[in-house]
């Protein structure tokens, strides 16, 4: 299930506001996030909120990835992780 647009709002407003070390945490923790997820993914369905972490996760791996490298990069890069952490 793709994220609203005001849970994407909130993702880009978080980065925006954080320093170079916040941004650096988030990475961790979205890729600490994933791998959870994709772990649980191998024993159960995921619930909604497991799936909404998953995507939150993603977003933020390439809205931060895309303010280091650019917009286009953006949609190939949100593909690559879905497939690689949602299995989709």
């Amino acid at each position: 299930m793709p994220l609203s647009s005001s849970d994407q709002q909130l993702v880009q407003d978080m980065i925006d506001s954080a320093t170079r070390a916040q941004r650096g945490d988030f990475k961790v923790n979205a890729e600490m996030t994933l791998s959870r997820v994709n772990a649980l993914m191998g024993t159960k369905l995921l619930s909604g909120q497991e799936n909404k972490a998953g995507e939150i996760a993603i977003e933020m791996l390439v809205r931060l990835e895309a303010t280091e490298q650019n917009k286009l990069f953006r949609t190939k890069r949100r593909l690559q992780l879905v497939q690689m952490y949602l299995g989709a």
